[in-house]
């Protein structure tokens, strides 16, 4: 599946590895400077910190957080903007009805889903910066984070899974999504 993916990203044109690496540092600037642009215009917090190959912005929705991350995905050979709101430890009992209900879910997230890494259970959401706008920066954070929200509580009550948002840990107020 990956390679087919590259396959669909590959940019056929040749340039040289100067040219590459400075535009896509370029494309991660330009994505940086819309980002905190729309974080501004919502009245938000539009810090950063500076990670390996991008950026990372740290905010929250109710009682769920989550992460802005912009940098180069390594696996894709491309420049993505990913979503990730860490929610709930996977449950220790009932493990199967909890990756079917997972899966159920998924089917009514827009622009997101729910996912499992390691034994961590987030909503997840990456894309191409080619072509971003503001527009679909804001409503694919507002589904991450609203998705979040709003399935972090019932599936920790519902699986006994022991909740892990950063919202527990409540950034500034300013960092909150409104």
């Amino acid at each position: 599946m990956l390679d087919f993916m590259k396959s669909l990203l590959k940019d056929d044109t040749k340039k040289s590895a100067s040219t590459e690496k400075k535009e896509d540092t370029d494309a991660l600037k330009s994505a940086l400077l819309l980002i905190q642009g729309v974080l501004k215009d919502m009245g938000v917090n539009d810090a950063y910190t500076e990670i390996k190959g991008g950026y990372k912005f740290e905010k929250s929705l109710g009682s769920a957080g989550f992460y802005i991350i912009v940098k180069y995905n390594a696996s894709l050979n491309i420049n993505t903007l990913t979503f990730v709101a860490p929610i709930l430890k996977l449950p220790n009992r009932k493990k199967e009805q909890f990756f079917l209900r997972c899966l159920q879910l998924n089917k009514f997230l827009v622009s997101c889903a729910l996912a499992v890494v390691d034994d961590e259970v987030q909503i997840f959401s990456e894309r191409d910066l080619k072509g971003l706008d503001a527009y679909e920066f804001k409503m694919m954070m507002q589904s991450v984070a609203i998705s979040a929200n709003d399935l972090d509580d019932p599936l920790s009550k519902e699986f006994g899974a022991e909740m892990i948002a950063l919202g527990n840990k409540r950034p500034p107020k300013p960092d909150t999504i409104r």
